[in-house]
């Protein structure tokens, strides 16, 4: 049996996204600032789970530093490669 590797931080990173979007770097969301300052935000609940693993993720999108952002995604990714299907459909590049 082939297993794939779980979607981890340097999977989300290697995609194009930081922990750093201005003032509030954070350690369990990772951001993406395009240059007319749209911005995805993905949050994935692994950092949360200490005892099981949990693949739940949510992805939002919105004006940087304009609040709410509106969640475009929430559901299980379980890898990278899943990840990278999904940010394709949503156009997020």
């Amino acid at each position: 049996i082939l297993r794939v590797k779980y979607l981890d931080e340097e999977d989300i990173k290697s995609l194009g996204f930081t922990t750093e979007a201005g003032e509030i770097p954070s350690v369990f969301t990772y951001y993406k600032v395009l240059s007319d300052k749209t911005i995805y935000q993905i949050s994935p609940y692994w950092h949360m789970m200490k005892t099981r693993r949990e693949n739940l993720v949510r992805i939002y999108k919105g004006v940087l530093h304009q609040y709410p952002y509106q969640e475009i995604f929430r559901g299980d990714i379980k890898n990278k490669s899943e990840l990278t299907v999904l940010l394709k459909q949503l156009r997020i590049e």
